[in-house]
């Protein structure tokens, strides 16, 4: 169940739909879906699916629904596949942390903090 803390609206400047991560856009005030390699700022969750230029509403921080990408275990640092689906990171910028497992298909509850992410040394 989401309890978002801070939701945020965005102009979309790609498809996205609900459940997805979304990015920082290009535009001001722009959204587009997270990709693995832009920048995560939150979860649609408008329901549906969002067109380009939709406004949409993005959870930014607190909890949100988020659609696996892959398995993930409760505690995974949470980032975006090529989809806008969580998948565990252990590089990059993050979108947070996975509350419960999930596999691909599932939608878990994740704390979103997005923030930097450096692998652990050996």
């Amino acid at each position: 169940m989401s309890h978002p803390a801070q939701v945020i609206s965005r102009k979309t400047e790609s498809a996205i739909a609900e459940h997805l991560i979304a990015a920082v856009g290009t535009e001001p005030r722009g959204a587009t879906l997270a990709t693995g390699t832009n920048t995560p700022i939150g979860v649609c969750i408008q329901p549906g699916t969002c067109e380009v230029g939709d406004v949409i509403d993005i959870v930014e921080v607190g909890t949100a629904d988020v659609l696996c990408g892959g398995s993930v275990a409760a505690g995974d640092i949470i980032g975006a596949d090529s989809s806008g689906r969580a998948v565990k990171v252990t590089s990059g910028v993050a979108l947070g942390v996975a509350l419960e497992a999930g596999a691909e298909g599932d939608v878990i509850e994740v704390r979103v903090c997005p923030h930097a992410v450096t692998a652990p040394t050996a």
